[in-house]
């Protein structure tokens, strides 16, 4: 079930950046069947009740970063 403020993207593209592949070829602690990718794009397919700004058909690219808003570099707005 959909949240209020949750929406659901039909993924049409997906990159998989230098830090993905650092966490696997080096770092080893990508469990087997992980799926890599943070950075993709695609169009909103359902969004929920509390999401003003998106509707059904938008073209979205996700921003997957969540930021802490306590370090230094977010509260200078980074």
């Amino acid at each position: 079930m959909l949240s209020e403020t949750g929406i659901i993207i039909r993924v049409s593209a997906c990159g998989i950046c230098g830090s993905d592949l650092h966490l696997y070829k080096e770092a080893g602690w990508v469990a087997p069947g992980t799926i890599m990718g943070h950075e993709f794009s695609g169009e909103i397919v359902e969004a929920g009740d509390r999401v003003p700004d998106l509707k059904e058909g938008d073209r979205v690219a996700a921003f997957s970063i969540h930021p802490c808003q306590q370090c230094e570099a977010c509260k200078d707005g980074c």
